[in-house]
């Protein structure tokens, strides 16, 4: 993994472990799913505000390095990268800004990264949590705020049954039956 969304990558993977370490040091590991979801949300809206991640973002070969991330995080990686503290941290955080409003535009702006994201789901054997992380991204970008034109679009892109038949064998992964929404707050 290199270049500017390697930056990104890396600093999700920073916040979001030293935020997960300190919660179960101070609240326990049962209390951290309701407030990791909120730091993740967190770290989507200021990724969401950065000028920079949009312009870099808006390049389809920094999303397709995210995508790419995802895709290979079971290969080895090689001996000059940086040691993870968790497994499939860096996927993770992939995912965590592929399912921003940032990624999912870059998606829906280009087929060929949405082709890409579904490529890894019609591999045969990934990994279940992988497969958790692709049904993360797949939900949001199917339940983001223009669903109907995304949906129309996955659609056009994918045909219908390959946009079903990888979303209907994972249907009891909690990320497809209820995709992540940001929490609006009142105004």
């Amino acid at each position: 993994m290199s270049g500017l969304h390697h930056e990104y990558v890396r600093r999700v993977v920073e916040t979001l472990a030293n935020f997960e370490d300190e919660l179960i040091a101070t609240a326990g590991f049962f209390a951290r799913e309701e407030h990791f979801e909120s730091c993740m949300q967190g770290v989507r809206t200021e990724f969401e505000a950065d000028r920079r991640a949009i312009a870099i973002f808006a390049v389809p070969g920094s999303v397709s390095a995210l995508i790419d991330t995802l895709s290979n995080a079971e290969m080895p990686a090689p001996p000059s990268a940086p040691k993870e503290r968790r497994r499939f941290e860096n996927a993770f955080a992939a995912t965590v800004l592929l399912s921003s409003s940032t990624g999912v535009r870059g998606i829906m702006r280009n087929p060929p990264l949405l082709e890409q994201l579904w490529e890894f789901v019609e591999r045969p054997a990934q990994h279940p949590v992988l497969l958790h992380y692709w049904a993360r991204c797949a939900g949001t970008l199917l339940a983001s705020p223009d669903r109907t034109d995304g949906l129309k679009r996955a659609i056009a892109v994918l045909g219908l049954r390959r946009l079903l038949v990888p979303l209907v064998r994972l249907i009891d992964c909690e990320a497809v039956r209820t995709p992540p929404t940001p929490q609006v707050p009142p105004s």
